[in-house]
C-alpha cells in the first residue's frame, strides 16, 4: 500500500491541485463616463452597482505550486473619460486565471469587455459596448446602447439589446430583439442563427446559408427573393436590414 500511495502522490502532484485567492477593489470615478474591463484567462460578469463606485470582486486560480497567487493585484485606473479594470499578474507563465465580477454605477456606461479564455455575461447596464472573447460564450440582457458581440468558440445570446453585430465562428447566435431601430448583422461559420423580433417589427431581412435552411416563422412578411439557401424580403413597412448568415447551419427569423 505504501508503494501505491507513493505512486498516487506523485501522479496527483504532477496534475496539481487548484489553489484560489479572492480579491476585491473599488473606485469612485471622477471624470470617467465609461468603463473598460479586460482579463486574459477567466470569465467576466458585469452588472449594475448599488452605489457610486465601481466595485470588483475577483477569483485568481492556478494549479501550479508557489506563491504566485500572492502577487496578483487588481488595477482600476482612470484616464480621462475611461475607467479601466484589469488584473495585474506576475511576469512569466504561472498558469493563473482571473475571473472578474464587476459592478458598474449608473453614471458610467460600459464600452468594452474582453477576455481570451472565458465567458462574458453583461446585464442591465448602459453604453455602446463591444464584448469579445476567443473561447467562451457571450450573453447580454437589457444593455441600453449599441451592442457588438464576438466569439470564436462559443455561443452568442443577446436579449433586449440594440444589437449592431453578433458573430461566432463555432457556435450558435441567438438574438431576441424588442425593436429594430438599426441594421443588425448576425453571423456564424458553424452553427445556427436565430433572430426573434416583435410581430409588428418594420424591417428588411436578408437570410442566407451555404449548408442548411433559411426560413421565417410566425411573421407576416413580403418575400422578394427565395431559394433553398437565401431569403430576402420585408416585415411590415420595411426599415433597417436584418442580416442573418451561416456557412453551415440554419438561419431563422421568427416572432418573439
Amino acid at each position: 500500500m505504501s508503494g501505491l500511495a507513493s505512486i498516487l502522490r506523485r501522479a496527483f502532484g504532477a496534475l496539481g491541485t487548484e489553489r484560489t485567492r479572492e480579491l476585491s477593489a473599488a473606485r469612485t470615478p471622477e471624470t470617467a463616463t465609461a468603463v473598460r474591463v479586460e482579463t486574459t484567462n477567466g470569465g467576466i460578469d458585469v452588472e449594475p452597482a448599488d452605489g457610486d463606485a465601481v466595485t470588483v470582486s475577483a477569483t485568481a486560480r492556478t494549479t501550479k505550486s508557489g506563491d504566485d497567487l500572492d502577487a496578483v493585484e487588481l488595477d482600476i485606473e482612470e484616464d480621462g473619460e475611461t475607467l479601466s479594470v484589469a488584473p495585474a499578474l506576475p511576469e512569466g507563465d504561472h498558469g493563473i486565471s482571473v475571473s472578474l465580477d464587476v459592478r458598474v454605477p449608473e453614471s458610467l456606461g460600459v464600452s468594452h469587455v474582453e477576455t481570451e479564455n472565458g465567458g462574458i455575461e453583461v446585464r442591465n447596464v448602459a453604453g455602446d459596448a463591444r464584448l469579445v472573447t476567443a473561447n467562451g460564450g457571450v450573453e447580454a440582457e437589457r444593455v441600453d446602447g449599441a451592442l457588438s458581440a464576438e466569439t470564436t468558440n462559443g455561443r452568442v445570446e443577446l436579449t433586449d439589446c440594440r444589437v449592431t453585430d453578433a458573430r461566432s465562428t463555432n457556435g450558435r447566435v441567438v438574438l431576441t430583439l424588442d425593436d429594430v431601430t438599426g441594421d443588425v448583422d448576425a453571423r456564424t461559420t458553424n452553427g445556427s442563427v436565430t433572430v426573434r423580433v416583435p410581430d409588428d417589427a418594420n424591417a428588411r431581412f436578408d437570410l442566407s446559408t451555404d449548408l442548411g435552411s433559411v426560413d421565417t416563422e410566425n411573421l407576416t412578411c413580403h418575400v422578394e427573393t427565395q431559394s433553398r439557401t437565401r431569403l430576402v424580403g420585408e416585415l411590415g413597412d420595411g426599415g433597417p436590414t436584418i442580416t442573418g448568415r451561416a456557412n453551415t447551419g440554419s438561419v431563422t427569423l421568427t416572432s418573439r
